[in-house]
């Protein structure tokens, strides 16, 4: 494998591997592959595909389809096989046709000041919502007692941590809620009880069993 200044971790290394030789074995059933790859290229935080993971992964993705075909990944001139380049600009024009993926442009050096300093926001942020929104509340509150160019601008970047918390709430109780949903439809269908399945139906249609006795 080629050297790159960029490096991934053992686990991404696996990934985007195994995506290259899913994709080797079948092209037909490689949607779970291209999913795959999108969260690779893209994780968690990450608004469109990082130029470096693309770039880097790709090489790892050719090598997983070159062991799954069982061919070369280069000519005896070094340069890479025909069959693997072509593999792969099918795979990333699917990606592309799914998932409206393409491979970003190379970041410039204030591209990457400006990523570098993102990065620090999420980490600082990620922090300060580990704090309990009472003191967060409670900070706002101070700062807002006495109000200042300095002590508001302060005030706005702790709401903002508060927003942030709310907004996590939210997303896990909403997760929680479908993940009900899916247990109580899978539940309700498999029931072939009609009383059972009558009481859940009132229940759900706001019965109030207390004054029905």
């Amino acid at each position: 494998m080629e050297s790159n200044q960029f490096e991934i971790n053992a686990q991404q290394i696996a990934g985007f591997t195994a995506i290259g030789a899913t994709f080797a074995d079948s092209e037909l059933t490689a949607d779970e592959a291209v999913l795959s790859f999108t969260k690779l290229v893209c994780p968690e935080g990450a608004t469109t595909p990082v130029y470096d993971l693309w770039e880097t992964g790709s090489k790892y993705w050719k090598a997983g389809y070159a062991e799954g075909k069982k061919i070369p990944l280069t000519g005896a001139d070094g340069k890479e096989n025909n069959t693997v380049t072509k593999a792969f600009s099918r795979f990333t024009t699917r990606v592309e046709k799914a998932y409206g993926m393409t491979k970003p442009s190379k970041p410039t050096e204030t591209g990457v000041a400006k990523a570098t300093q993102r990065a620090k926001a999420a980490d600082e942020l990620a922090k300060q919502k580990e704090r309990p929104i009472e003191e967060l509340l409670a900070e706002v509150q101070m700062l807002t007692s006495a109000p200042s160019k300095a002590t508001l601008a302060k005030a706005a970047k702790v709401q903002a941590v508060i927003d942030a918390k709310r907004k996590d709430e939210l997303k896990d109780r909403m997760d929680g809620i479908e993940a009900l949903q899916k247990e109580v439809k899978a539940l309700v269908g498999s029931c072939f009880d009609e009383q059972v399945l009558a009481d859940v139906a009132k229940v759900l249609q706001g019965f109030d069993y207390s004054i029905a006795g």
